[in-house]
């Protein structure tokens, strides 16, 4: 329940805090002293769209606050889920702070909390039904979530939701499958064009940096050519004379026989030994780069120059180098397969869609069964309320018709139908009812909801609307019953419903300090028989009224 309200700098009220209680508690006063302000300081705690302009003239910042108490098991793991934990003293807190010069901001527990999570949050702990939250209660889309918390039947509804998305997901992979053919097939044309362009070029990773050294080698071929011969003569094969392997030799022959008159040559003709063997490996490396032809190396830089050009209009088209344009290859290749099979995958989609399909209108078949028993049963109970509350001749019917096309809820489209008078036919209640008709069948609506709906705080704006004398009264004892379930707190204009209140407080406009304010005090029974009495009317209260006050109050009790 909502237990207590703070309010600072909004509109008229400099400073409220309002102590609520259980049962049923009634706001009253002259209009305009403010009975609005609150019903809009309670919407900023539910996370309505603020205003700046509702900051009180003068003040840079206002602020709402409010603690909700007595907060059950179902709600606390409703909390849990969100992450959100009540107090040691079972409470949460809620605070709206708005400002003229910075963002507005919202505070859970005194941890700041995103707008979208405050809208998930406060909804489930209060709600307010005035004129224009029961025209949106009434439109036909909302109808069905009216009726469907009736049906106690959560695995039904959890497993077609289960469905009806698999079967959504699967249609959008169909839809994508069965894109504007001519268009899939210039595509697959495209790709297999650029396929074989690459394929037949045959390219290998890193290729063109081993064309660019053997075109550089090319370029270079005569003093290659040149050096190559040269060294390999020099250290190995000189037909004009010794080469350093020969001479080395030589060298190492003659100090092995050196070896044996001078002991301190030992070994020096195995370390030549070892540089001839070092000298020869290197004379067959230095071989191995000495050019294998010997004509003008023109033709094969043709053929090279050829080749980097090929790959170099690949890349322009394709990718940076040759493992780019290799892996786009791969990925052209794989969406081509894709393609081809796209028919065999059309198949296998389509079948799977009408599996589901078939399941989910048969789950569909027995929520609208449901439906439309609950229907009937909740049609006579709201039809007892609107008569007790002077509709004596009304109709009121719940359609539910079966469309045959699944949608999110199911099959069904629900509409409140109603006859205010007789010989009128039932007609969709949004097109007909008054506004006294549409806070009675709203009433009569949450009457009945009342043991499903499990909000504990229901606020009811000036419900008595083109609505006067018993009527009025009935309207009151209504709600009086509604406050056996729910916290109640009605926004009221009627004396009949002001004298069945719990706790009655009464708003008024004050002037403090040459500045308007709104104020507002508990009253105790002498002073509801005064505030009962003024709205019974007369420009001075006289004691009939009184009289008439005191009657209507001991009435309720």
């Amino acid at each position: 329940m909502l237990d207590s309200l703070y309010i600072k700098n909004v509109a008229l009220i400099k400073e409220l805090n309002i102590e609520f209680d259980k049962g049923f508690t009634v706001f009253t006063g002259e209009t305009g002293a403010g009975k609005s302000i609150i019903i809009d300081s309670i919407g900023m705690l539910l996370g309505k769209n603020v205003s700046k302009d509702m900051i009180r003239s003068g003040e840079e910042d206002a602020s709402v606050s409010g603690i909700i108490s007595d907060i059950d098991d179902e709600k606390k793991l409703f909390l849990n889920g969100l992450g959100v934990t009540p107090d040691s003293e079972n409470i949460i807190y809620i605070q709206k702070d708005i400002s003229k010069s910075t963002r507005s901001s919202t505070r859970l527990n005194s941890r700041p909390i995103p707008s979208s999570l405050q809208k998930e949050i406060a909804p489930v702990f209060i709600n307010i039904h005035g004129q224009n939250e029961g025209q949106e209660l009434f439109k036909s889309k909302n109808q069905i979530n009216i009726l469907d918390s009736f049906v106690d039947r959560s695995d039904l509804f959890k497993k077609y939701s289960e469905l009806y998305k698999e079967m959504r997901e699967i249609e959008k992979l169909l839809a994508d499958l069965k894109e504007d053919d001519s268009e899939k097939l210039r595509r697959a044309d495209m790709l297999r064009f650029q396929a074989e362009d690459i394929k037949s070029a045959k390219l290998r990773a890193g290729e063109s940096n081993e064309l660019e050294e053997s075109k550089k080698r090319l370029l270079a071929n005569e003093k290659i050519r040149k050096y190559s011969s040269l060294a390999y003569r020099a250290i190995y094969n000189n037909e004009k004379g010794m080469s350093a392997t020969d001479m080395l030799s030589k060298a190492a022959s003659a100090i092995d026989f050196l070896t044996s008159y001078f002991p301190s040559l030992q070994g020096c003709d195995e370390k030549l030994n070892g540089i001839i063997s070092e000298l020869t490996d290197i004379a067959e490396r230095v071989k191995e780069t000495m050019p294998e032809y010997e004509d003008d190396p023109t033709a094969m830089l043709d053929r090279i120059e050829a080749r980097l050009d090929r790959i170099e209009k690949l890349k322009r088209k394709y990718g940076a180098d040759e493992e780019s344009i290799i892996a786009y290859l791969k990925s052209i290749t794989d969406e081509l397969e894709s393609m081809e099979n796209s028919a065999v995958l059309i198949e296998e989609y389509t079948a799977k869609v009408a599996t589901i399909q078939k399941e989910a209108f048969a789950v569909a078949q027995k929520i609208h069964a449901l439906r439309v028993e609950r229907a009937k049963d909740i049609s006579v109970k709201i039809c007892d309320v609107l008569n007790f509350l002077d509709m004596p001749k009304v109709k009121f019917e719940i359609a539910v018709h079966n469309t045959g096309t699944l949608t999110h809820t199911g099959c069904d489209e629900v509409e409140f139908m109603i006859s205010p008078n007789p010989g009128e036919p039932l007609l969709p209640m949004e097109k007909i009812a008054s506004g006294g008709e549409l806070s009675r069948i709203m009433l009569a609506v949450k009457s009945v909801l009342a043991e499903k709906d499990r909000v504990p705080t229901l606020i009811f704006d000036e419900i008595d609307t083109g609505i006067s004398g018993k009527t009025s009264r009935k309207i009151g004892i209504k709600l009086k019953e509604l406050s056996k379930h729910a916290q109640i707190i009605c926004i009221t204009h009627s004396a009949q419903i002001a004298s069945l209140a719990d706790t009655h407080f009464k708003i008024s406009k004050t002037e403090i300090n040459g500045r308007t304010e709104t104020t507002l005090k508990n009253l105790s029974l002498d002073e509801r028989v005064d505030e009962v009495a003024r709205i019974l009317g007369g420009i001075e209260i006289t004691e009939t009224q009184r009289r008439t006050a005191l009657e209507l109050i001991k009435g309720a009790q």
